[in-house]
């Protein structure tokens, strides 16, 4: 025997075994299908989002399939009534991920082209400068011979002073 479960993109069908062995707990998806006792459930809610709360649930950890937005699997959560570990699970990543997000997007100086940059947005194509100066008799970088204003011939990630880091790094860990 086998749950099926209408999604608005697409269907779970969770055989029954799968529902008695790691769904059956206090909220409201189990007393759902104790309730109504039928094979077949049309739920509006995104498929991935389910199947992420089930996997989760299964696994006794927070499970999140692809293009699942954490805002919306803790506001699903919340309204069927799941543990609580797993909705704090959730906003503890959520947490996590907005911290990181300030610290990636906070412009630091280069100490190699004097450019600003973040560190979200740092390659290992950012940063482009020369080794050596502008000649200033020959109006040409000694380095690659290159004018003014030639893009840099030495290319790679942007440098940020060790010393500003560590201020900026030591302050955001204080506030959080």
């Amino acid at each position: 025997m086998s749950i099926t479960l209408k999604l608005r993109n697409g269907d779970i069908i969770l055989p029954k075994h799968y529902f008695d062995d790691y769904l059956n707990i206090d909220w409201f998806f189990s007393s759902l299908i104790k309730f109504e006792e039928l094979d077949e459930y049309s739920i509006w809610e995104d498929k991935e989002a389910v199947l992420s709360i089930f996997d989760s649930l299964r696994f006794n950890r927070l499970i999140v399939h692809n293009n699942v937005s954490y805002d919306y699997l803790e506001v699903l959560c919340d309204m069927w009534c799941a543990p609580k570990w797993l909705i704090d699970e959730i906003k503890n990543v959520q947490k996590k991920y907005c911290t990181n997000l300030k610290f990636n997007n906070h412009v630091f100086a280069c100490i190699s082209c004097n450019t600003g940059y973040t560190l979200s947005e740092n390659t290992n194509t950012s940063c482009k400068s020369h080794k050596y100066m502008l000649n200033k008799n020959t109006n040409k970088y000694d380095c690659c011979n290159g004018d003014p204003g030639t893009p840099g011939c030495i290319i790679g990630y942007h440098k940020c002073c060790s010393y500003e880091f560590k201020n900026y790094y030591t302050i955001f860990n204080s506030q959080n």
